[in-house]
């Protein structure tokens, strides 16, 4: 018997208690960090369901504070991704594990958390997959190592970005279906979707590549601030925001999710050196002061076809 079977995590403590619990039977776990939501994830997802699985997207908490990484907000607010994943066709689940309690696994010792511990049917990934200590695991190992343990193993190949012109949803459709987007075309030769490349698009505020990386309209929740010579300020954003410039946007209230809500609003939105204003509306319809209050969220929806000056 080897060494790595005689010390399975199974038996370890720290392993025997919340959030390391056994998922739902039929469960394959999509392996990745899934920042965006973006159409590389998605396309886990898929792969994962067409294994007649339900899928669910595993990733790993407190990454920045354990590697010292500099701290930025996500690229999806922590209150959208339940409707993100549920445009995918729902049944998604998501499993934050803590990092801080599986960075010392080894590759080995992962694939028995997986097995022993989380009890999952198999594991999806993508082709540049790293995993275990010091990240010396490989897409490659994971299949090897999954299948020693009885686990189906799926790699899926990188998704390129569609060099093509995305659906575009209509700023009213994007602000009652936030996360809904038609059918896509088929991916074109392009550089591989990732998050780092979203929040590089997203800082030179090209919105047109984020809306075809993500496959829908890049969202960001602010909390309504005062309202000044540069129009209503906005505040607090929970997800990162697009880089300075001009936009056109289209702004709802958070909780609104139908075609029955009357706040629907087409605006202009500054982003400068000194914060994030509206500055104009649509002149035939009624103004947001109307509508919502100081210390209320909204959802500003940036349509890949928004203007940038």
């Amino acid at each position: 018997m080897s060494h790595r079977r005689c010390t399975n995590v199974a038996d370890r403590p720290e392993f025997q208690v919340e959030p390391f619990s056994p998922l739902p039977p039929k469960s394959v776990v999509a392996l990745g960090k899934f920042d965006a939501l973006h159409l590389g994830h998605q396309q886990l997802a898929v792969c994962a369901r067409d294994m007649g699985c339900d899928p669910c997207l595993l990733s790993f908490s407190g990454m920045a504070e354990v590697l010292n990484w500099e701290p930025r907000l996500p690229l999806v607010a922590p209150r959208h991704r339940a409707a993100v994943l549920e445009s995918w066709g729902g049944g998604v689940r998501e499993l934050v594990l803590p990092f801080a309690k599986v960075r010392n696994l080894s590759p080995s010792e992962f694939v028995d958390l997986l097995a022993d511990v989380l009890k999952v049917r198999g594991a999806v990934c993508g082709e540049n997959f790293r995993f275990g200590k010091r990240a010396v695991g490989t897409d490659a190992a994971l299949k090897q190592l999954g299948e020693q343990r009885g686990l189906n193993v799926t790699i899926s190949p990188l998704k390129l970005s569609d060099k093509k012109e995305a659906a575009r949803l209509t700023l009213k459709q994007a602000a009652f279906n936030l996360f809904r987007r038609r059918a896509q075309d088929p991916p074109a030769e392009g550089e591989p979707v990732s998050s780092s490349r979203v929040r590089e698009a997203l800082a030179s505020g090209d919105l047109e590549a984020v809306c075809k990386m993500l496959g829908r309209p890049h969202v960001v929740s602010w909390e309504v601030g005062n309202s000044g010579p540069k129009g209503m300020s906005l505040i607090h954003p929970a997800n990162q925001p697009p880089g300075i410039g001009s936009y056109t946007v289209s702004v709802c209230g958070d909780m609104l999710r139908d075609e029955s809500a009357s706040l629907c609003l087409v605006a202009g939105l500054i982003v400068d050196d000194e914060g994030f204003f509206i500055e104009r509306f649509d002149a035939l319809q009624i103004g947001i002061e109307d509508c919502v209050s100081v210390g209320d969220r909204i959802s500003v929806v940036f349509d890949h076809s928004a203007d940038r000056s």
